[in-house]
């Protein structure tokens, strides 16, 4: 059928109406689109900032009466993130059905709630007053883990041998995952007596210092990207990340980490980013101190990078564009919080080297 045409007499350019018709689908679809993303973000705003506040609250009013629910509904909400975010990796992973979502889910719980050494728990009270010291040991986390590989693995093998990537990228993402939520519960939770007072042991200004420089990495590699990028940075992976973008994120970054992190060294000490750790080692060497400050902020931009490529190579592997359609214009919870949780991942293998020096 021959298409009909329109001429524009004062830029002598001709457009076929379907191309009007798509053009002005398109851009309504982006406003719509962008309007969607604006309104989930603001929404998932003021849920990240209520949700970090439960642990602020249950630290800085440790000794109110009933200030344990702040802490226990803390923990109701992050297994539930857990459940999200360990259905959303099922399903990407090919391990949808409802049998296997429903056992890989039970092993995931049971490997966030069991201990990995009592020393970080010694003034949790979610084990001490619940009295789980007496029946969780520290031993048992190995024979679980263990428990759950062999489970997936097995069945792998005798029912669906073409999936062994994606029984491996499962194994390996389900406890990054866990132990990145874990490290969120132990760095909001977890106090210690300082000074004749209780405060946190990691300080939840670990969390927001974290997840702020996360998120203008992100921002600004986003920006930068959209001004200036021309280096692709892994267009296999994400070929919207270039170079530019990468720099001028990791640079902001930095700055905010960096300051961030060295005023409340020297003006609030008690609410400083990994408060334990970071006194253990001031200690010995104030100049060690903010020379680990100075790496932790360089450090967590990288890693947060690297945990946004490695959901998105799992993402490519499995050719979906997101991990579910939950968050309307975003995509999954796992989208969302790739990098964090890849960066709590790591932030929980330091607490537990810092644990064990200690």
């Amino acid at each position: 059928m021959e298409k009909l045409k329109m001429q524009n007499n004062d830029t002598n350019t001709t457009e076929t109406i379907d191309e009007v018709g798509s053009n002005r689908f398109k851009s309504k679809s982006a406003i719509s689109n962008f309007k969607k993303r604006i309104i989930t973000s603001v929404i998932l705003l003021v849920f990240l900032v209520l949700y970090i506040s439960l642990g602020v609250i249950y630290t800085l009013l440790h000794n109110l009466n009933y200030i344990e629910v702040s802490a226990y509904i803390c923990i109701a909400i992050t297994i539930i993130i857990l459940i999200i975010s360990q259905y959303e990796i099922n399903n990407a992973t090919k391990f949808n059905k409802w049998y296997l979502q429903i056992i890989i889910i039970i092993f995931s719980i049971l490997i966030f709630l069991y201990p990995v050494n009592f020393n970080l728990y010694k003034n949790f009270s979610f084990y001490s007053f619940l009295n789980l010291g007496s029946w969780l040991s520290s031993w048992q986390l190995p024979v679980i883990i263990i428990f759950f590989f062999l489970f997936v693995i097995i069945y792998t093998f005798f029912y669906d041998r073409s999936n062994l990537k994606g029984a491996l990228i499962n194994l390996t993402t389900s406890l990054v995952i866990t132990f990145g939520l874990k490290a969120f519960i132990l760095i909001s939770l977890s106090t210690i007596e300082f000074n004749g007072k209780v405060i946190g042991r990691y300080s939840f200004n670990t969390i927001v210092w974290i997840w702020l420089m996360i998120i203008l990495s992100d921002s600004f590699a986003y920006l930068g990207g959209m001004r200036w990028g021309k280096t692709k940075l892994a267009p296999k992976i994400s070929p919207k990340k270039t170079w530019e973008g990468a720099v001028i994120g990791f640079s902001v970054s930095f700055a905010f980490g960096l300051i961030y992190s060295l005023l409340f060294y020297f003006c609030n000490t008690d609410n400083k980013p990994l408060f334990e750790l970071m006194t253990f080692v001031g200690n010995k060497s104030k100049a060690l101190e903010i020379t680990l400050y100075c790496l932790f902020s360089m450090a967590f931009p990288i890693i947060g990078l690297y945990g946004d490529l490695l959901f998105s190579w799992i993402k490519r592997t499995f050719n979906i564009k997101d991990f579910s359609n939950l968050l309307p214009g975003h995509g999954g919870l796992l989208d969302r919080l790739d990098s964090i949780l890849f960066s709590l991942f790591v932030m929980f293998i330091l607490i537990l080297v810092g644990s064990n020096a200690n």
